[in-house]
């Protein structure tokens, strides 16, 4: 926001679009020099003259022309060597910014730029068959961040849980349960008896092909019809579903289609046709398959007429497109499937699907656990229910050895130690690996999540001590000082960082810049007083503190956390 002032200045003296110059503003290697800096080297050329002599120039012209001074947020503008040095208003542009946090609420850190328009978000889709699994999280937590990131800026968001509910694997799992199933197992458990079988059958097939293959011909069986297939299949849906819904409750996620690949059986016919009537069919080796230019071909069907991966998304993406018609459809799944989807949207595209364009593999990560990758065919995995409720108690004792009268101890202990599992994973650069650590997560200092939880706790308690209505911020000096102009710039920074974050799919920013004000409320909260304060400059802090609040609430919230009170029962 405090960059909007410097562009406006500038913007009549310097052959830029706002946008540009924008991006080319920079902090001064000291606060002395200023609040933002312009560097002239990108006008040299144009300019024909020396960066230092053009950065001199300018600031010439903006003191006499009052693009700086009295009654201007730019207070004073300097020329140091190629730079052109800016010094704002800081208690007017301070209280400006306060009063917009604290009129708008929620609405300050988002926008209407996505009005109008679809945006599909294929995340989570786990097989069923099995209970959700650490190695699930991911694509769960950065599908539901990205979701809210583009509702606050106005999007319609189509949450999808394409769930893995048809393929090769429905033949393996039906073929162990007539060979190994236990009824009265799955009566207790059906879905451990069905983890089960799905890990024996792989044990048993690396010694003994002839397993393999009759996971196949179940799955042939299936996809032809056959009523005790599909009657073993439904079944298997039906009770995978609500297990996975019973843990994706915990971290407070919903879906508005639960078309799975099952759906786009029948679909998968009219993509076959439509690919053979556009003459895009191929036979390879028996198979058929798309050619494609500089990557392998697309396979649709196997050589006994078998539909894929590919096939069903294929069908859902022309179906998607039908029925919601977005602007954007996002595929939060891990980069090992990347040549996947760039074969699927190169296929969309040879169709002439004009939309094709606004398909994106948003790619992350694998999970690991002590350097350790998971495996689910091995048997080797940590369910996620399990890690979420470890986090819930590892948050229970820090909060009773913390605070060991709170009120709302199980809601707070929830409410943390989910949101520590979630903050874990956003915090970082969705590419990257994780190497997952529940104490670490869980930790009140450092970069976490229950940090910026508590940042927030701790702004609410001050404002409760202070029996504070409306806050109504005035320019006051205490907004120069350095504690509060950091706290200041941290806010002004937000909005920015939650709009790149929804536009480059990339959460971390969002999530970064919620840990920068979280770091900046700790200076300030323990450099300034606020309720000792004298008569004014404690009006303008409080003022600080309901903004910060506000801020901390929406940014957590983007991001899948709540921002639990977290208070003892006798204060």
């Amino acid at each position: 926001m405090f960059s909007a002032y410097v562009v406006t200045a500038l913007a009549p003296y310097v052959p830029l679009e706002p946008t540009a110059i924008a991006a080319l503003l920079e902090a001064p290697p000291s606060p002395d020099l200023g609040d933002l800096a312009f560097p002239c080297f990108h006008l040299a050329k144009e300019l024909r003259k020396a960066p230092a002599a053009i950065a001199t120039e300018l600031a010439e012209r903006l003191r006499a022309e009052g693009a700086s001074g009295a009654g201007s947020p730019v207070a004073e503008v300097t020329a140091a060597g190629p730079y052109l040095n800016f010094k704002l208003d800081r208690a007017a542009v301070g209280a400006r910014l306060l009063s917009d946090i604290l009129t708008q609420g929620d609405a300050w850190l988002g926008s209407s730029a996505g009005a109008g328009r679809t945006v599909c978000i294929d995340f989570c889709s786990p097989n069923v068959a099995r209970r959700m699994h650490l190695g699930h999280l991911r694509s769960t937590v950065i599908g539901k961040a990205l979701a809210r990131l583009h509702e606050a800026h106005g999007y319609r968001v189509v949450r999808i849980n394409f769930l893995g509910d048809w393929g090769t694997q429905f033949g393996k799992l039906i073929a162990a349960w007539k060979r190994w199933g236990d009824p009265a197992a799955a009566a207790v458990d059906p879905i451990a008896e069905l983890q089960r079988l799905y890990v024996h059958f792989h044990s048993i097939a690396k010694e003994d092909p002839a397993v393999e293959e009759e996971g196949r011909t179940w799955f042939k069986r299936l996809e032809d019809g056959d009523p005790e297939a599909r009657q073993l299949w439904a079944w298997i849906r039906e009770r995978s579903l609500a297990s996975m819904k019973s843990t994706l409750s915990l971290l407070d996620v919903g879906f508005d289609d639960y078309n799975g690949e099952a759906f786009y059986e029948e679909r998968n016919q009219a993509v076959v046709r439509l690919l053979a009537e556009r003459g895009l069919l191929v036979e390879n080796e028996g198979a058929q398959v798309v050619e494609l230019e500089s990557m392998p071909p697309c396979l649709i069907l196997k050589a006994d007429g078998a539909t894929l991966y590919a096939t069903r998304d294929l069908a859902a993406a022309l179906h998607r497109e039908e029925v919601y018609h977005p602007a954007r459809s996002l595929y939060v799944v891990d980069l090992g499937q990347g040549l996947h989807f760039r074969q699927v949207f190169a296929t969309l595209e040879k169709l002439g699907a004009p939309w094709a364009g606004g398909l994106e593999h948003v790619g992350f990560g694998i999970m690991r656990v002590g350097g350790k990758r998971l495996r689910t065919r091995a048997g080797d995995v940590i369910y996620l229910e399990d890690v979420l409720q470890q986090s819930i108690d590892l948050a229970r004792e820090e909060l009773l050895a913390r605070s060991p009268g709170m009120a709302n101890l199980d809601e707070v202990a929830r409410a943390i130690g989910v949101g520590a599992v979630i903050f874990n994973d956003l915090k970082q650069n969705r590419q990257k690996d994780i190497d997952y650590d529940p104490a670490e997560a869980v930790s009140f200092d450092g970069e976490t999540g229950p940090y910026v939880q508590y940042a927030h706790a701790r702004c609410r308690n001050v404002l409760r001590k202070a029996r504070v209505g409306e806050c109504a911020p005035v320019p006051h000096p205490a907004y120069t000082g350095a504690p509060e102009w950091s706290l200041l710039t941290a806010l002004a920074r937000f909005p920015a960082a939650a709009r790149d974050a929804m536009q480059r799919c990339e959460p971390h920013l969002a999530a970064r810049a919620l840990l920068d004000l979280a770091k900046a409320l700790s200076h300030f909260y323990h450099e300034s007083p606020v309720l000792r304060a004298e008569p004014g400059a404690r009006e303008a802090r409080l003022a600080l503190v309901a903004a910060t609040a506000i801020a901390l609430r929406r940014g957590l919230w983007l991001l899948g956390l709540e921002a639990p009170p977290m208070r003892d029962e006798n204060t």
